[in-house]
């Protein structure tokens, strides 16, 4: 059997410049150029829940890239891992000193509005009707199945709900 001969790896930063072509990226500002890096080395979560990107420059250091986020509690996760998230930014050709995750007022005050409308009660399932839900989508601990079986199981509150008025 022959060596497996990888290909030489390549910064996420080298492959966007790549794609987008020198030329635009050279018309970027700071703050866009930091949105590029961050889009690529943010996950799913991250990009999901991320609401806009302030760049703070310093004096005499990297600037601090600020992350606002729609959610208090995605802010304090995301927080302790800042320092991989400084790390991430600069292998994809963004110099961080550091990366602060905050609260975006625009998202908070939208939240607010959506929370003041009450909140739909469903009757909960019996013995009988769980045990239908487990005969067809047995509890077997894979993301698909559990989310099957949530589902069955909002549809059929959902459908008792409806029954009862």
């Amino acid at each position: 059997m022959g060596e497996y001969d990888a290909a030489p790896s390549k910064r996420v930063g080298d492959l966007m410049d790549s794609v987008l072509g020198a030329d635009l990226a050279g018309r970027l500002n700071d703050t866009q150029r930091a949105a590029r890096a961050w889009f690529s080395v943010a996950g799913k979560l991250e990009r999901e829940h991320t609401m806009g990107l302030f760049v703070h420059e310093l004096a005499g250091r990297a600037p601090e890239l600020i992350v606002y986020v729609d959610s208090n509690a995605i802010a304090q996760d995301l927080m302790t891992n800042r320092d991989l998230y400084v790390a991430r930014m600069e292998y994809a050709g963004y110099e961080v000193s550091d990366v602060q995750f905050k609260l975006s007022r625009r998202r908070r005050e939208r939240r607010g509005q959506e929370e003041e409308q009450p909140e739909e009660q469903l009757p909960e399932l019996d013995a009988e009707e769980m045990a239908q839900v487990d005969t067809l989508v047995p509890a077997s601990g894979d993301s698909l199945d559990e989310a099957i079986r949530t589902a069955m199981i909002w549809s059929l509150r959902r459908e008792k709900a409806l029954r009862s008025t």
